[in-house]
């Protein structure tokens, strides 16, 4: 089988106003609010009527959201409920509390003509009788005949959980004399557990509305839940999506946007029509951008950039400064994947493991040099030794470093 998958890395960013941004190679950027206390204008909701010994109730807000590689953003609020809004327009909605017989929780679906169904979750245990299992039968004597009641003449069926003789119906059996059999503490042999996947059922739909635009031939979608979505027919296939908490989606394939996702407060995060072409999150001050190939740089106000790559050596990080040259977020990637050979002059690679230093020469020559954990300066070589006695008697050729 193929090699599995090198595990995803992240760089973090912290803008002025405090949002935590956090770009995945895996092409997911996470945003996180600070923390507010319980006030008014700090939980961002009006205070609710209901009051609990005294305290007054606020409405739940959003502590973090995360927005994923094909536009959908999953949304945390503070009392544990997830909303996954879809670019189509369409939700996905977790309540924040399980289910106090089953002890699961549920997904709730909507989907643009407001048709909303339940499906609750998996779990594993003994199949089902009715499904995996036949249906249980009535009881039977030797003969075979069907045991019935005296009194009713209803026929007799197994004693239900609970009842004396009860047996589960998964129990193992013998072969020859069909008894249930034990272990050896007495319990029923049962098979093993199962993936059951319950049912999905319908649950009340939600108020739906379309309205076409005579002159655009836009199809206006408004629903009872606050949702408007705007889809211009063939051949733009333009669609603008107004989620209820006002998070905007936008996709224009002739303009180069297969989707842009907005929310005042968040980092705007837009992904071009080509594919070969990165996922860019607007950061005010700076920018930053994820590749299809595992590789994440932000590039900061001052020029300079900062990359990380899931295919590059573990703990690997590359800083180019700004004069590095002239893309230093693509030469601090190179600086990791080595796909244009030694980086650039000025393009430094931390070992963030090891804690090692690399700056490498040129041809033009630029001496390059590393930095070991014990803060020596030694040839660049010691930077991929394995450990850190190697390359320290050529200390020397540092020297020249700086030229």
């Amino acid at each position: 089988p193929p090699p599995p998958p090198p595990p995803p890395i992240s760089l973090q960013y912290l803008t002025p106003s405090g949002l935590c941004v956090q770009m995945s190679t895996e092409r997911t950027v996470t945003q996180k609010k600070p923390e507010v206390d319980a006030s008014p204008a700090g939980a961002g909701g009006k205070a609710a009527t209901a009051r609990a010994g005294g305290a007054v109730k606020f409405d739940a807000h959003e502590t973090s959201r995360a927005v994923l590689a094909d536009g959908s953003v999953v949304r945390h609020m503070s009392d544990g409920k997830i909303s996954v809004m879809l670019p189509d327009g369409g939700l996905c909605e977790r309540p924040g509390t399980v289910d106090e017989v089953t002890g699961r929780g549920e997904w709730i679906g909507t989907n643009l003509a407001g048709t909303r169904w339940r499906q609750p979750d998996s779990y594993m245990g003994q199949p089902r009788v009715g499904f995996e299992l036949p249906e249980i039968e009535p009881l039977k004597d030797e003969e075979g005949n069907v045991v019935t009641d005296k009194e009713t003449g209803a026929p007799k069926f197994p004693p239900k959980e609970g009842e004396e003789g009860y047996v589960p119906p998964t129990a193992l059996r013998d072969e020859e004399t069909g008894e249930p059999l034990l272990d050896d503490d007495g319990n029923f042999k049962l098979p093993p557990d199962i993936l059951i996947v319950p049912d999905p059922t319908w649950v009340d739909p939600v108020a739906a509305a379309h309205v076409t635009d005579p002159d655009t031939g836009a199809v206006v979608t408004s629903r009872g839940d606050l949702t408007m979505v705007v889809n211009h027919p063939p051949p733009s296939l333009r669609r603008l999506v107004v989620h209820s908490d006002g998070t905007r989606v936008v996709r224009d394939p002739d303009g180069g946007c297969a989707w842009r996702v907005e929310r005042e407060g968040f980092a705007a995060v837009h992904a071009p029509s080509d594919d070969d072409e990165p996922i860019t999150v607007d950061l005010g001050a700076a920018l930053a951008a994820v590749d299809r190939d595992g590789g994440v740089a932000i590039t900061l106000q001052d020029g300079s950039a900062v990359a990380a790559d899931a295919n590059a050596t573990t703990g690997h990080v590359a800083y180019a400064p700004a004069a590095s040259s002239t893309d230093p977020a693509r030469s601090a990637l190179d600086a990791l994947r080595g796909t244009r050979g030694p980086p650039e002059p000025g393009v430094f690679v931390f070992d963030l493991v090891r804690r090692r230093i690399l700056a490498r020469g040129d041809e033009a020559g630029v001496r390059g040099f590393s930095v070991k954990a014990d803060g020596t300066f030694a040839p660049t070589e010691a930077f991929d030794a394995d450990s850190d006695a190697e390359g320290a008697d050529g200390a020397d050729g540092a020297d020249g470093a700086d030229g």
